[in-house]
């Protein structure tokens, strides 16, 4: 590590080669504290020297493997809380109070620096417990002419998101510009990985105590939880619903709601109070408008470079043509696309189809992966069930295989009698002599049937220019491979996400 530190590719190669550590035949290596020690600090170092998930990534996994070897239990929780007080230094050091929420007014070195800090509270957070952390006070603050108080770096972090709203200033460059987007998203990403972790502590005290957790330490929270969801709120409000900060803000409040639901199904101690179910809430109409704008915005965008006809009012025949045209052509360069045709192909024209190509995907991966989001919110009841519902399959026939099987699990029915089919299937196995009649398959499951014939009754925030009240819904946005293995993937994706932060 010492020796190939210096730069991304040769540190991450390097920390990728740690995970040799966990054979069997290098146990007597985890024996050796002060060896190991120094490794864990090697690996501290180049957490804390390098900022992009090429070597944070593979950094983040070597301590997940470290806190798995019990015998340096202490040690590794040494080493990590070290690592911890390291970045939520620099945190502090990097913020001033003053203009924390306040966009284009740090230059472009700053913000590159917050990014990079932020992302490491991020991917730590990801492997170890936040809480304790994020809650130290030592690094607590006030902004005198707002009046808010900073308790610690959690707030910091809550406030962050939005640096994603305009200011009434002079407009940030376009790369410094990217990066306030780039710090917002990653400051929601962060604080819903420390939210999960409050939940898992809620959930772990009422179902093993019945002494219930303290109403201060519960107003504390849903106070953070309520900034937190405002400050999203109004960074949707202030961007156009296509952005892709938009789409990745709506993301992580709907993973709230959907982890916050959790604490409905839990079985409390006999005797424990339940009060901790305030922190548990139905989306507001406002948010889940903003939610189902951003959807339509990412619906429309992939259907555009899809070639897909979409089941909307107000599109006439020559939008309607546009986005039925081939997917590899270019709809907003016709006169190109015909010199292409007259002449053999040249690089140009297939980098430019192999580009088209990959926005196409990157789009659909976009629509999947917010869809998934939203029918895991859907699940969990934070959503009106519904009409969000409805909304999201008027077009389910038309958005191609991936975006289909992802809905299919909102059809609970349907995904029961497939696996009661799938059991019943194993139960008729022929005889192990090969003389036992075939097993009859299964009735085939509904879950992806289409829906043509959807009545509208959802408002579409985003065609209220024509006709107001038009439709409500809700869509989940990325899903990168079009292949149908992919999708079921996606839509699991929200479940995977939580279990990984708990699962440590």
């Amino acid at each position: 590590m010492k020796k190939f530190g210096d730069t991304p590719s040769t540190a991450a190669a390097v920390l990728r080669v740690e995970a040799v550590l966990s054979l069997p035949a290098l146990a007597n290596l985890r024996q050796d504290s002060a060896t190991y020690g120094a490794l864990l600090d090697d690996v501290r170092k180049q957490f804390m020297s390098h900022g992009s998930d090429e070597v944070l990534a593979p950094a983040s996994d070597a301590i997940l493997r470290a806190k798995s070897y019990g015998e340096l239990d202490d040690l590794t929780e040494e080493k990590v809380a070290a690592l911890w007080e390291d970045v939520i230094n620099n945190l502090a050091e990097l913020l001033n109070p003053e203009t924390i929420t306040v966009r284009g007014v740090a230059s472009s070195e700053e913000l590159t620096a917050l990014s990079n800090n932020i992302l490491r509270i991020l991917r730590l957070s990801s492997v170890s417990n936040c809480i304790v952390s994020l809650e130290d006070s030592s690094v607590a603050a006030k902004n005198d002419a707002s009046g808010v108080d900073y308790q610690g770096a959690i707030d910091y972090i809550i406030a962050l998101p939005q640096r994603s709203i305009h200011s009434s200033g002079p407009s940030p460059d376009p790369d410094e510009a990217a990066l306030e987007d780039e710090i917002a998203a990653r400051a929601a990403e962060a604080a819903l990985f420390y939210w999960r972790w409050k939940l898992k502590d809620v959930i772990a005290t009422v179902t093993s105590s019945n002494s219930g957790i303290p109403m201060d330490e519960l107003e504390a929270l849903a106070t953070r939880r309520d900034a937190y969801v405002a400050n999203i709120e109004s960074a949707l409000e202030s961007r156009k619903p296509g952005a892709d900060i938009s789409v990745r803000l709506a993301g992580h409040v709907l993973d709230l709601y959907s982890s916050s639901m959790t604490l409905k199904d839990i079985r409390p101690k006999p005797g424990a109070n339940d009060d901790y179910t305030v922190l548990a809430m139905d989306m507001t109409p406002e948010l889940q408008k903003q939610i189902i704008a951003i959807f339509a915005a990412a619906e429309k965008h992939y259907a555009k470079l899809a070639g897909k006809k979409l089941e909307e009012v107000g599109v006439d025949e020559e939008d309607e043509d546009a986005m039925n045209e081939d997917p590899m052509s270019d709809p907003e360069s016709d006169e190109e696309d015909e010199d292409d045709a007259a002449q053999t192909q040249t690089q140009a024209s297939q980098q430019r189809k192999e580009s088209k190509l990959l926005n196409t995907l990157l789009a659909e991966q976009r629509l999947c992966m917010l869809t998934g989001k939203i029918v895991h919110a859907l699940l969990a009841n934070a959503l009106d069930f519904d009409a969000v519902r409805k909304r999201l399959e008027r077009n389910k026939a038309k958005l191609g295989h991936n975006f289909k099987e992802v809905l299919a699990y909102l059809d609970i029915d349907g995904l029961k009698k497939k696996a009661k089919s799938k059991a019943s299937g194993k139960a008729k196995k022929p005889a192990a002599n090969g003389l036992g009649t075939k097993a009859k398959s299964g009735p085939k499951s509904n879950a992806i049937v289409a829906e043509d014939e959807m009545e509208d009754d959802i408002e579409d925030p985003e065609a209220e220019d024509e006709e107001a009240l038009r439709r409500r819904g809700l869509v989940e946005d990325n899903e990168r491979e079009p292949e149908p293995d992919v999708d079921e993937d996606v839509a699991n994706a929200e479940q995977g996400e939580e279990e990984s932060v708990v699962g440590d």
